[in-house]
């Protein structure tokens, strides 16, 4: 492989592998993140986890699943993160799957906690004349 200083690849086979795990993982991320399909997403990982894995780096199986499970906020996907047996396997993975369900257990209890005065405020704006 020759890789030249203005990132050009001499070797095709190799360019389109390193586009095909960037394009994955930034493809995955910006589906979920953009508030658009979250779970399907989160759906599309766990039944491709290990190919993913096998493309990436170690860095890879400690985060991704939990990095992605952020964009959730409520207590069942904090659950299906814990029960998620790849995000586990690691003690990077367990760390970060640890801190990414205390966030989506705090967004849950905020949202339940907001949403219903939130919900009565905008009923009375709405029933104004």
């Amino acid at each position: 492989i020759t890789i030249e200083t203005d990132g050009s690849y001499h070797d095709l086979d190799v360019f389109k592998k390193v586009v095909e795990i960037n394009l994955v993982g930034t493809l995955v991320f910006g589906v979920a993140s953009a508030g658009e399909h979250p779970d399907l997403a989160w759906a599309f990982v766990q039944g491709n986890f290990a190919a993913l894995a096998s493309r990436q780096g170690p860095f890879f199986r400690d985060s991704f699943a939990a990095n992605l499970m952020a964009n959730f906020s409520d207590r069942a996907h904090a659950g299906e993160l814990a029960s998620f047996a790849p995000a586990q396997e690691t003690a990077g993975g367990r760390m970060m799957s640890g801190r990414t369900q205390e966030t989506i257990l705090t967004d849950a209890d905020f949202i339940a906690r907001t949403l219903p005065a939130v919900d009565d405020w905008v009923a009375r704006f709405l029933a104004r004349p």
